[in-house]
């Protein structure tokens, strides 16, 4: 999978209140979402759709889905936070979860709990 960077001006704004010391906890939580759902947006760009047929009220119209099922798999636990906002914009989204820590002598990841969805 490519690395996706977030390029947007309220992307920065954001992350400049998250890294500022100042910030209290609430708005902590606020802008954690808020850089959640823009990089949601941002990760999901290039996701690939398919054509399907719908009834609307009005009439049968050609439209676009999604053409896969999408699964989120949050690192415990920080990443825990940016689950709603992928949920919110994808309400049916599988939730798995994978859970690493530093072996602070080697400094080398150590996975010690891994939940992946079934897509």
């Amino acid at each position: 999978m490519p690395l996706t960077v977030l390029s947007h001006p309220l992307g920065t704004h954001v992350l400049t209140h998250l890294r500022d010391k100042t910030t209290k906890p609430a708005l902590f939580r606020t802008l954690s979402y808020q850089i959640s759902l823009l990089l949601a947006l941002e990760a999901t760009r290039d996701l690939a759709t398919e054509s399907r047929h719908i009834d609307t009220p009005l009439e049968r119209m050609e439209a676009r889905v999604l053409a896969r099922p999408l699964a989120i798999v949050p690192i415990l636990r920080a990443g825990l936070g940016m689950v709603q906002p992928f949920q919110d914009i994808f309400p049916d989204v599988s939730v798995g979860y994978v859970g690493l820590e530093r072996d602070h002598t080697t400094a080398i990841a150590r996975s010690y709990y891994c939940k992946l969805p079934p897509l």
